[in-house]
């Protein structure tokens, strides 16, 4: 019975402390630009809306020093952490299902000059000839450093009231590369067919219940006092 009084005291202590959470940030707004590529899935004026998911718990990919034109600050990439989420206008649906997506985190020393901004973006569709990649991000920027103080992922507790700048986009990525005598050489280039504002966003948390440890070790201890008593 020491394991079992050792597992309900683990759980105990476990149970004070701060556990993960699954946040979900639900939003919507309106598309404000659409280009010739992309006007057979969208229209100015179309009604977006969309979610994603993550666990507060999930650690950066990366760690490092905002590059110019930031004066001083930490950036964080967090790879695949979005674990649910959808995005639909008009008649365009798109899953987060089985998609590679990326979860960026910038705070800037001197907020005064650029916002801290947390993005996420999800891969759309590749293409292999040339290789074509697009991507849709949702941004959300604190022009002072309200909302967003530090590079871990926000919890429930962010106050969206804080947040300046909202907006989504698509964007295109091209690279075309041709063979040479000594070296391929690579062209790179850009485009954003796609964007809108976001109008309206609410943020909820799931936490990982502190019973259930409890309910665990307690299982684990009458397991283990069956067992005793059944030999």
């Amino acid at each position: 019975m020491k394991i079992g009084y050792i597992l309900i005291a683990i759980a105990l202590l476990a149970s004070g402390q701060t556990h993960s959470a699954i946040v979900t940030w639900s939003y919507s707004g309106t598309i404000t630009n659409v280009e010739a590529s992309f006007s057979d899935q969208f229209e100015t004026g179309d009604v977006f809306s969309g979610y994603f998911s993550y666990d507060t718990a999930s650690l950066p990919s990366s760690n490092g020093i905002l590059p110019a034109p930031y004066t001083s600050g930490e950036l964080a990439q967090y790879n695949d952490v979005l674990i649910s989420g959808a995005f639909s206008a008009g008649n365009y649906l798109l899953s987060y299902e089985n998609r590679a997506n990326n979860v960026y985190m910038t705070n800037n020393a001197s907020p005064s000059d650029f916002s801290d901004i947390f993005s996420t973006s999800l891969n759309i569709y590749t293409e292999t000839a040339p290789i074509a990649t697009s991507y849709l991000s949702v941004s959300f920027g604190s022009i002072d450093g309200s909302a967003f103080n530090s590079t871990a992922l926000p919890d429930a507790t962010i106050n969206t009231s804080f947040i300046d700048t909202m907006e989504i986009s698509i964007t295109n990525y091209n690279s075309t590369c041709s063979i040479g005598d000594s070296a391929d050489t690579c062209s790179n280039s850009s485009t954003t067919p796609v964007l809108g504002t976001i109008d309206s966003v609410s943020i909820r948390a799931v936490p990982l219940p502190a019973a259930i440890w409890l309910f665990g070790a307690g299982l684990m201890t009458l397991t283990l006092s069956f067992k005793r008593k059944k030999n």
